[in-house]
């Protein structure tokens, strides 16, 4: 039996065959078993799928490591996934199978093949450890990790993430969720590269910008001298067209009266608002016609109550009360305009068991408890200034 099953295995391996071409990885066909043995001895082969090249079950409390099986193609020989104690939210079976062949872009040639791990969504709250084979032969400020998400979205993960073992031949970095991954080579050093303003990249790092020119390589116009743009990713003369509709990078760029908006082309500039025209312009609440304070549209044009709209308290002291004795005094106060005020306590409260009518300021009930209960009363009427007045109400 333990020919047979040698047999077996050997022509399970004939089955793969791997195809390379400068910019990807195709993995044909992947047919090829794993050799258990059982419990009386004898050996059984377990597919692992035309896909997988690991499937195992890791537990959220300790962690575990995934690792290319040894039955896989060579090509994937060192592939692996290190998850930390506690990383996973949940006891996860865990894969990895050969990614697609559009990982790269397209200035990108391959280093190494696509690794896909699953399941998709699955995400770490501490950051995995990924390892990826490594061919070799790249220059260091070129290597990247090409990132394809499931949406079709690609990033890079930039050379000081990542480590390189030349003598294992394999690519480390960190990962906080499942995707494809492969490692490749990167046009040109600045390939990713995000340098703050008055930086430039320059041999794949940031450095402080040197060269203001013509033709000096830029990330905005700020970068560039002064009567200069930057122009895909270059520092550039401006377009000599400075009317209204000019692309521009500043005021400067544009003609005289003109300034260069948001959008990034000349244009008039907004007329600039004057308070007491009559005519409600940016940042003016009213206008009616002129800068008179007290009739409704102050001097700086923002709405002001109108005349005679205020309101005050002119209650006198109130009446005190007796538990278990029903209780009735009114809040007056001088309304705004003809219109009734509306009541609220601003401050303190009432004796238990009164209660105040908000919109005639009575205050009734049967008092329950002996004390002196101050209090403060304001009376309201909208668009109007409030007033307010300080009582208190004594119960024996």
């Amino acid at each position: 039996m333990k020919e047979s099953s040698a047999r077996l295995i050997h022509q399970r391996k004939d089955d793969v065959m791997l195809t390379q071409n400068k910019t990807s990885l195709h993995l044909a066909s992947v047919s090829f078993a794993l050799l258990f043995a059982t419990a009386c001895g004898e050996a059984e082969t377990q597919p692992v799928g035309s896909s997988y090249l690991a499937k195992q079950l890791v537990t959220a409390g300790s962690g575990g490591t995934l690792a290319a099986s040894a039955d896989a193609p060579a090509l994937f020989a060192g592939a692996r996934l290190e998850v930390p104690a506690n990383a996973l939210s949940e006891d996860t079976v865990l894969t990895m199978a050969p990614g697609g062949t559009n990982v790269l872009t397209e200035d990108a040639t391959s280093a190494g093949p696509a690794i896909a791990f699953g399941p998709a969504g699955t995400t770490f709250s501490t950051p995995a450890r990924v390892v990826l084979p490594y061919h070799g032969g790249v220059a260091p400020e070129l290597i990247r990790i090409y990132v394809l998400e499931d949406d079709g979205t690609r990033t890079m993960i930039l050379p000081e993430a990542i480590t390189v073992d030349e003598d294992a031949g394999t690519l480390t970095f960190e990962v906080e969720h499942f995707t494809q991954f492969q490692g490749g080579a990167a046009g040109n050093p600045c390939a990713g590269v995000m340098c703050p303003q008055g930086q430039s990249c320059q041999n794949g790092s940031c450095q402080p910008q040197s060269c203001s020119g013509v033709g000096c390589a830029c990330s905005t116009s700020a970068d560039c001298d002064r009567t200069l743009i930057c122009s895909a990713g270059v520092c550039d003369t401006p377009p000599p067209c400075t009317a209204v509709g000019c692309a521009c990078a500043s005021n400067a760029d544009c003609a005289a009266g003109l300034v260069c908006t948001a959008a990034g082309t000349c244009a008039t500039p907004p007329p600039t608002p004057v308070c007491g025209n009559g005519t409600v312009e940016s940042g003016e609440q009213c206008d009616d016609g002129n800068t008179t304070n007290g009739d409704g549209c102050d001097d700086m044009c923002q709405n002001e109550a109108p005349p005679g709209c205020s309101v005050s308290v002119t209650s006198g002291p109130l009446p005190n009360g007796t538990v278990g004795i029903r209780y009735a005094a009114r809040l007056v106060a001088n309304g705004a305009l003809g219109a009734a005020p509306s009541w609220a306590i601003t401050s303190g409260t009432l004796p238990a068991g009164l209660a105040l009518d908000v919109t005639t300021g009575d205050i009734l009930g049967v008092p329950t408890t002996a004390g002196n209960s101050p209090f403060v009363a304001e009376a309201s009427i909208p668009g109007c200034s409030s007033g307010s007045g300080q009582f208190l109400i004594t119960v024996q």
